[in-house]
């Protein structure tokens, strides 16, 4: 069978000859074997051993998204697990996929493993999504660190939108006057005025 990580330069020949042997780069995490053989016209062989190293294992956040209420992390490991080591408050659920294909079963605390483990032979690309907690949706404190594997990246929304509320919707004063306390909820800077009511 042939391999596709070994080239032969040149494959062919006669008499005497250096052949060139090129292996590919290896991201897997688990080292690799092949052979090379060698045939003559009249049936006799030759036979060499390849070996290639393993890459050591790995997990690389490489960015983050946010779009219609959910935050998408992408990035490459060649784990036989992707664990969530470091969570977001709020978060209650993950969502694993590597190089397209749904992680069922996997919710990146108990259940880490990685479907028919890819990463023994390759690097993978992967992405974790989760619905954005209310802690990222709050101006000024707008960002978390998520940890998997070991690595982290801090998630910032940037497009955070803004509220305020009252805790009353109604005061209402003596003849004498006074005063009352009226709470403001919001996440971000507000100024107040008064006015006449309709």
């Amino acid at each position: 069978m042939a391999l596709d990580w070994l080239k032969l330069d040149p494959a062919s020949g006669t008499d005497d000859a250096a052949i060139k042997v090129t292996a590919s780069e290896h991201t897997g995490r688990v080292g690799r074997t092949g052979t090379v053989t060698g045939t003559t016209a009249g049936g006799k062989t030759a036979t060499a051993k390849v070996t290639q190293a393993a890459k050591e294992e790995f997990t690389t956040l490489s960015g983050f998204t946010i779009k219609d209420g959910k935050v998408t992390v992408t990035g490459t490991s060649n784990s036989a697990a992707v664990a969530v080591d470091t969570p977001i408050e709020g978060v209650e659920k993950y969502a694993l996929t590597v190089d397209g294909a749904a992680q069922s079963g996997w919710d990146g605390v108990d259940s880490t493993a990685v479907d028919g483990d890819p990463g023994a032979a390759a690097q993978y690309g992967f992405t974790i999504t989760f619905d954005l907690p209310a802690s990222l949706n709050e101006a000024g404190d707008n960002s978390a660190t998520l940890g998997v594997n070991g690595e982290t990246i801090e998630i910032t929304n940037d497009n955070v939108e803004s509220y305020i509320s009252f805790d009353l919707t109604e005061l209402s004063f003596e003849a004498a006057g006074g005063d009352l306390t009226l709470n403001v909820t919001s996440n971000d800077s507000w100024t107040l005025d008064v006015g006449d009511s309709d």
